[in-house]
């Protein structure tokens, strides 16, 4: 293991040409054949102790890379190594797979692509909301292994599907420095909430794991009850509407494409 030591100064000099950043990813070579994420996993904290430890890279790396576990929520990874590396000056760069074991039939097919849609949409919205961290989706290009199907953003022929879509979107409708401010989760939906000076945006998506529902640490009245408009991140329909009608509509409970409402402040 010190042996990879002795590739610091080489890292070191690409750093300080500033036309780099230089984040550190765990390798396991003892791992025959697919892993679950790439990164380093934050419950694994003998091995960041170990990293944190080493003076040779303290200027040598700007941080290092974390990977989301498939079973948790983009959000959550971000702020599991954020609490890792609290005090130590370095980053985290996310690597956030969106892609699960599903079999080739037609209802996981679709549930699968309702799934990475919904990881994608959401590690969107962290990565424009914190602009200090880097994010990398997994998987980018559409992968049929025959044993299972990875949706990816593109097709093969990088023709766009629906969260290219997401991603465009996104990009499009979210407005300039928006700091998040609550998670909140209803029983069939995920809001992921960010403000700013003028506006308060909330990205809606559909619910997969059995989390418990957070409190919002807003005025509920107004959060619920304030009229904006919702965008559809697939199709681009919109309407204007309140969140209270939207989670209680149960055409809307229904769907799975995630939805972007924004409100403007008054």
């Amino acid at each position: 293991m010190d042996q990879w030591l002795d590739y610091v100064p080489e890292i070191k000099s690409l750093r300080e040409s500033d036309a780099f950043e230089i984040y550190l990813t765990a390798v396991r070579p003892e791992v025959e054949g697919w892993t679950t994420h790439h990164g380093l996993d934050p419950d694994l904290l003998t091995e960041i102790e170990w990293l944190r430890a080493q003076d040779a890279l303290h200027d040598a790396v700007d941080g290092f890379t974390f990977g989301v576990s498939i079973d948790e929520a983009p959000g959550d990874g971000v702020q599991k190594a954020l609490a890792c590396l609290e005090g130590t000056g370095s980053k985290p760069l996310m690597h956030v797979p969106s892609v699960g074991m599903y079999w080739s039939t037609k209802h996981n097919y679709t549930l699968s692509e309702d799934e990475e849609i919904t990881r994608t949409a959401e590690t969107v919205f962290l990565a424009r909301s914190r602009r200090d961290i880097c994010f990398v989706i997994d998987n980018f290009v559409e992968i049929d292994r025959g044993y299972c199907v990875c949706q990816g953003l593109v097709d093969r022929f990088y023709n766009p599907k629906s969260g290219s879509r997401v991603v465009t979107g996104l990009n499009a409708l979210m407005p300039p420095d928006l700091t998040i401010t609550h998670r909140y989760e209803t029983n069939t939906h995920i809001l992921l909430v960010g403000e700013n000076t003028s506006y308060r945006a909330t990205l809606i998506c559909r619910r997969f794991n059995d989390a418990k529902a957070a409190t919002p640490n807003v005025d509920t009245d107004t959060f619920f009850d304030s009229a904006g408009i919702c965008t559809s991140l697939t199709t681009g329909d919109q309407q204007e509407t309140t969140l209270r009608e939207l989670l209680e509509n149960k055409e809307s409970q229904s769907g799975a494409a995630p939805r972007f409402f924004i409100q403007q402040k008054r």
